[in-house]
């Protein structure tokens, strides 16, 4: 007969893996999760975040030479060139548009990189101004085109202006930058580790617009739907996000590698139209910035030769 023996039960547990880790604690309710969006969307601030946009842009070079010419009747100028005998038949151009944002709020800032796809007709397709910058760093919204030396004076930044709205399709592709915008969160679910957030935003200063984002476990918008309603009268403004993959950049939250950006007008008709249908690819996020850094990405110091444009007051 063999003798038994008694194995000490902490040699037992010696021998066992270490447990993991236990993750970082969920926010709980809705004020505690928008908290978490807020803080995680604020780590974006003050980084250069670098993407690639493609899209594709219907060209029609006769309807464009016809605008011109009503446009320049209507200023009761001469007509300058004589009508084409031909023109180039309709066509698709594809755009491959590199683009870095940098974003201090309220202040925004995009450059325009290059645009990777040559042009087919480069008189009637539309040439992104490479260089261009586009800013409301210092509260007052200019562009500049060092191509076309030319510096346009927009006047006050506005939440409702163009720039911020380039800002949310480039931040919203990357799977972040909406909490800031939203003010309630009416309804949470989660199912398969997905999270479902129904909520509220104000885009625009004076809209009470819906919000869904479903979010996966890094809080990374995987899905986003946000409803503009029309000021005073039926009909939507729609944005569509659908993200995919994962990009983990040094030193920062981790954001979604590409995405589906398509904007939906839809008139009191009920029919919808796609205003913009765009793929967005995520490149590059940058350290945070020093106030140096900032300054050389976001100044906008023309030359003496540049002709400056102002808004109407």
């Amino acid at each position: 007969m063999v003798a038994s023996r008694t194995i000490p039960v902490l040699a037992i547990l010696a021998c066992l893996p270490a447990a993991a880790p236990p993750g970082p604690a969920r926010a709980e309710g809705p004020a505690g999760l928008l908290r978490e969006l807020r803080d995680r969307d604020s780590a974006f601030d003050g980084r250069a975040i670098e993407v690639e946009e493609r899209w594709v842009e219907r060209i029609s070079p006769r309807m464009q030479d016809a605008a011109r010419r009503f446009h320049a009747r209507l200023a009761h100028r001469v007509q300058s060139t004589p009508i084409a005998e031909t023109f180039p038949e309709d066509y698709d151009q594809p755009h491959r548009l590199r683009q870095r944002l940098v974003v201090r709020e309220p202040a925004v800032t995009i450059e325009r990189l290059d645009d990777l796809e040559p042009m087919k007709h480069p008189a009637y397709s539309s040439l992104p101004n490479r260089g261009c910058r586009w800013s409301s760093a210092g509260g007052i919204e200019r562009v500049w085109s060092p191509e076309t030396k030319t510096l346009h004076i927009d006047g006050p930044s506005s939440d409702a202006g163009s720039l911020r709205w380039e800002a949310h399709r480039i931040r919203w592709g990357c799977g972040h930058g909406f909490a800031r915008w939203i003010t309630s969160i009416d309804s949470e679910a989660e199912e398969y580790g997905m999270r479902t957030v129904k909520g509220r935003m104000r885009l625009l200063g004076h809209d009470d617009s819906r919000v869904t984002l479903v979010l996966d476990r890094d809080l990374i918008v995987r899905h986003a739907v946000v409803t503009i309603p029309v000021r005073n009268g039926p009909g939507s403004d729609r944005y569509l996000v659908d993200s995919r993959g994962t990009v983990r950049p040094e030193g920062a939250p981790p954001v979604a590698e590409s995405a589906r950006f398509r904007r939906i007008v839809t008139p009191a008709s009920g029919r919808g139209d796609v205003l913009e249908d765009r793929e967005i690819r995520f490149v590059s996020a940058s350290a945070r910035l020093s106030d140096a850094e900032y300054d050389r990405l976001t100044r906008i110091d023309p030359s003496s030769a540049t002709t400056v444009v102002r808004a109407p007051e």
